[in-house]
């Protein structure tokens, strides 16, 4: 599958889940699977993608605390860039550059976030 193929699935597939997300998803996906080997999707294809929507969709439970469910119940289906980037990231797809994890407040940064903040001070 394309990259641009691979995108659709994972609409289909949150559609299935019944699962909403940002308008940005679908464009930041596209950019992190870019950075992606590209005989590691083609072993994975769709498979790769499965992977990365129950991963987001845990990152969206994790996300989410009891007030905001009960507040606003269809935040447990509504995806945002954050938990997908992180989904990638923990299923080893893309890297976290900047230590996110590391319990010292980062937000965590991918190759192409990194990239893009290095360009940006050049130009």
């Amino acid at each position: 599958y394309t990259i641009d193929q691979l995108v659709e699935i994972f609409k289909v597939m949150c559609a299935a889940k019944k699962l909403t997300y940002d308008e940005d998803v679908p464009k930041e996906l596209t950019k992190s699977l870019g950075f992606v080997p590209p005989d590691e999707l083609s072993v994975r294809n769709a498979g790769a993608i499965n992977d990365i929507v129950d991963k987001a969709q845990d990152n969206l439970s994790a996300r989410i605390g009891l007030e905001e469910m009960r507040k606003n119940p269809k935040s447990m289906l509504h995806l945002k860039s954050d938990d997908v980037r992180k989904a990638m990231i923990s299923l080893g797809y893309i890297r976290d550059l900047t230590g996110g994890g590391d319990g010292k407040g980062g937000k965590g940064e991918t190759v192409e976030q990194l990239m893009e903040r290095e360009f940006n001070k050049i130009v």
